[in-house]
């Protein structure tokens, strides 16, 4: 427990100043969210009665599968550190520091653990405080990028195979992702304060972007890697999903697994915990699936990927702290 002591108490300032600035953006899209998952699930608690005994009679093979994805996952989110590296780096460590960092980010909120570790990690092998902070916002910024370019290609294709029983339609969805937009873009227009704000984050990804100028292939291949990290997770939903019966279109677990993250960032619980599987049983059952194979689903797919990771997690933790891997003087 001291090692985990150590690292709370490095990272505790970051982490209450972080919390403590976006509170109240965290408040209005709780509300949000809850109004939106309150409105589709409410009407469907009655058929939730179902749900434990599809879990009891999974299909093996498909949850298998599953698991071995959400494991791939951390290799690809280790390859958009290594490619991004200014300094060399371990392919096999950082894949470990990666099983540490999702370890201490179901501990700290808002997965400001992970990005600690990280930017310690980062630190310890040689890369200055900027640097550091570059690599790790780079990667969160890449992260958003990746997950906006496979929901566009989805939403592109979804003509195919959108469920007929849907209760949201392809000329919904763009209207739920347009309305909003055009409701910040007429917030951002009149208010001053928060347009600077905006410019200044603009100018901030920039600058970002200009440190790979001279290596725009690096760029191209850690893009690569946070993609692929993304679509890994979503293929695991859709696996878990077929593992209880259910029968689902990536297009729509594309859409179901970004709003159910979208939900649990903003929930203030490690790993999003509560808010997620409420996001994603909720479009789940928005998009026709019966509401005890969409829980079903949800439960397997996050004891895959958020609770049995964990053991794998702590290790790691362990074995990087004990061998001097993360620096967590002058990390700040």
């Amino acid at each position: 427990m001291l090692v985990i002591e150590q690292f709370f108490n490095h990272n505790y300032y970051m982490t209450s100043k972080t919390l403590k600035s976006k509170a109240m953006r965290h408040q209005l899209l709780l509300i949000i969210a809850i109004i939106l998952v309150a409105a589709i699930v409410l009407p469907q608690f009655s058929a939730f009665s179902g749900s434990l005994s599809k879990i009891t009679n999974l299909e093996v093979p498909l949850a298998g599968l599953s698991l071995f994805l959400i494991i791939c996952t951390y290799f690809a989110g280790a390859g958009t550190y290594f490619f991004l590296a200014k300094k060399p780096l371990r392919y096999f460590l950082t894949v470990i520091v990666q099983f540490a960092a999702m370890f201490v980010n179901r501990i700290l909120p808002a997965g400001i653990g992970a990005i600690g570790l990280n930017f310690g990690y980062l630190k310890r092998f040689g890369h200055s405080n900027i640097q550091s902070a570059t690599i790790v916002g780079l990667n969160n910024l890449l992260g958003f990028f990746g997950n906006m370019l496979i929901i566009f290609a989805a939403l592109v294709t979804s003509g195919i195979s959108w469920p007929k029983n849907s209760a949201i339609t392809i000329n919904w969805l763009f209207l739920l992702i347009a309305l909003p937009g055009l409701i910040l873009l007429i917030y951002f227009m009149v208010n001053k304060k928060r347009r600077k704000k905006i410019v200044k984050s603009i100018k901030n990804i920039k600058s970002l972007l200009l440190a790979y100028a001279d290596t725009p292939s690096v760029l191209i291949k850690a893009q690569l890697s946070s993609i692929t990290l993304t679509l890994l997770h979503m293929l695991s939903l859709m696996l878990s999903m077929y593992a209880v019966g259910g029968s689902v279109s990536l297009a729509v677990v594309v859409v179901v697994f970004s709003f159910g993250v979208g939900v649990g960032s903003s929930v203030p619980t490690p790993g999003g915990l509560g808010g997620v599987e409420a996001g994603m049983v909720a479009g789940f059952v928005a998009f026709g699936m019966p509401a005890n194979t969409a829980l079903a689903g949800v439960l397997l797919y996050r004891l895959i990927s958020f609770w049995l990771p964990l053991i794998i997690g702590g290790l790691a933790f362990i074995y990087v702290q004990k061998n001097g891997y993360i620096r967590f003087r002058n990390a700040r």
